[in-house]
Order: C-alpha cells, then sequence, then structure tokens
C-alpha cells in the first residue's frame, strides 16, 4: 500500500471518527422541571496512539417530549443536530456558530431498554 494511500485512508478516517450522528450515552442526572439530562457518552474516542479516551460529560441535554422521566443509569440514544442548537427558534434561522455534527449538539431521543 503506497504512502498516498495511507495518508487518504487515515484522512478519511479522521473525518469519519469526527462526525456524530447517533450516539448511546447513559443518563447521570435528569432535570425533570427543565426536561433536560446529563449525560456520559458510552463510545470512546480514539485520539493518539489508538488509546481510548472517554468523551467529557455532556450538560443540559434535551429531551424529547415523548421519552418522559429519566433516572440515572438509563440507556439513551442521543440524536445529533447537524448543526448547532444553541440558539434555536420555532422560525428558520442560521445558528451563525460554525459547529456542524458535533457531540454537544445532541437531544435525548429514546430510552434503550436492551441493557
Amino acid at each position: 500500500m503506497s504512502s498516498n494511500t495511507k495518508f487518504v485512508d487515515s484522512m478519511i478516517r479522521n473525518i469519519k471518527m469526527s462526525l456524530h450522528t447517533f450516539v448511546p450515552a447513559r443518563v447521570v442526572k435528569y432535570y425533570s422541571s427543565t426536561k433536560e439530562a446529563d449525560i456520559e457518552v458510552l463510545f470512546t474516542q480514539v485520539v493518539k496512539g489508538d488509546t481510548p479516551v472517554k468523551y467529557p460529560m455532556i450538560l443540559k441535554v434535551p429531551v424529547l417530549k415523548h421519552v418522559g422521566a429519566l433516572v440515572a443509569n438509563d440507556v439513551v440514544f442521543c440524536g445529533v443536530s447537524e448543526r448547532s442548537i444553541d440558539n434555536l427558534q420555532k422560525v428558520p434561522f442560521d445558528p451563525t456558530l460554525s459547529r456542524t455534527h458535533d457531540i454537544r449538539d445532541c437531544v435525548i431521543i429514546g430510552i434503550w431498554e436492551g441493557v
């Protein structure tokens, strides 16, 4: 395999690993008054040297209406917005932030009962 091929394969893998779409997480704390949860992502990320590293906890993740109340240790699945949801509105808008497919822009869409 040529060095060019290895470089391109590595670049493609890095791009794929930086795009977040749908991730499993564990509920650490649920805020019933705001329908938000602090979560721990169950996937690890590989940084340098192929050593798995935990993602930082994601705080105050919105919980969709149909999900209902959560308790600590529930395993949930989170959908990741294609753009920032920091300034989400009820009308079309430009998020202004350049974040795309960022794990911080996730919402809890359901509880996984398989565990």
